[in-house]
């Protein structure tokens, strides 16, 4: 795996590359760079199969770095301190990251990751930088990984989502279900402040699909999809607050 690790400070690219010789010995870091400018050429020149780059460096952003490029065929690993916007839109796009000071063990699961990596990573790279100009927008692109297929769907158009076990299925506004290997409590924390609400331990709902609620015969709510979903007793208070604030 031919790597290129892109920062500005010397000792994060030391720390990099000495923590992959420890790990992998089929690792061949091929380049370093320190900036934007820097980075462009070497990624250019050497076609990585995987980068690691920085976030904020001396001549732009890690951003500014992804916009020039022409050769974009390579899994990436953003390296960050903590940057609330940027790891916001990391997870909506499926883009990895480490936070500084690396941690070996992340930095070991980033890698066995990228190792399987399959999907279309210019693709990736182009959701990541929309994602980052609408910030404060309402609506995302979000990307989902199944097995063998990678999903791009506005977030606007998620009707439900429903816990089964370890995975999560997703139900969207005119295509069929989603089945995404990851819990239904990360896409929580990542979808709650787009409108969002879990109304019970398997159930995240779009507020904006709540077509009808049921107070008879329990508390349910009805979604755009036709699909009715009870809602836990201490979870009927908030709901009915937030459709309040709609």
């Amino acid at each position: 795996m031919r790597v290129i690790i892109i920062d500005d400070e010397k000792n994060a690219r030391e720390t990099v590359k000495g923590i992959l010789s420890m790990l992998a010995e089929d690792i061949d870091v091929v380049a370093e760079a320190e900036g934007v400018k820097s980075g462009c050429l070497a990624i250019e020149k050497h076609l990585p199969d995987l980068v690691f780059l920085d976030i904020r460096m001396k001549d732009g952003t890690g951003f500014d770095m992804l916009r020039q490029l022409t050769y974009s065929d390579f899994s990436l690993v953003f390296l960050t301190a903590h940057d609330e916007y940027a790891l916001e839109a990391f997870r909506f796009s499926a883009i990895d990251y480490l936070l500084k000071p690396i941690d070996p063990d992340e930095l070991l699961s980033t890698l066995h990751r990228a190792r399987k990596q399959n999907h279309n990573q210019k693709q990736l790279m182009e959701i990541l930088l929309q994602n980052m100009e609408k910030i404060n927008s309402p609506s995302r692109k979000i990307v989902l990984k199944s097995s063998d297929t990678i999903h791009l769907v506005c977030s606007e158009n998620i009707i439900h989502c429903e816990s089964n076990d370890n995975y999560t299925r997703f139900f969207i506004k005119d295509k069929k279900p989603v089945l995404i290997s990851q819990s239904l409590k990360s896409f929580d924390e990542m979808l709650s402040p787009l409108g969002f609400l879990r109304i019970h331990q398997s159930h995240l709902i779009n507020l904006a699909h709540i077509s009808k609620i049921d107070r008879k015969n329990g508390f349910h709510v009805e979604m755009s999809d036709g699909t009715t979903i009870s809602v836990a007793v201490r979870k009927k208070d908030l709901l009915l607050k937030r459709l309040e604030e709609l």
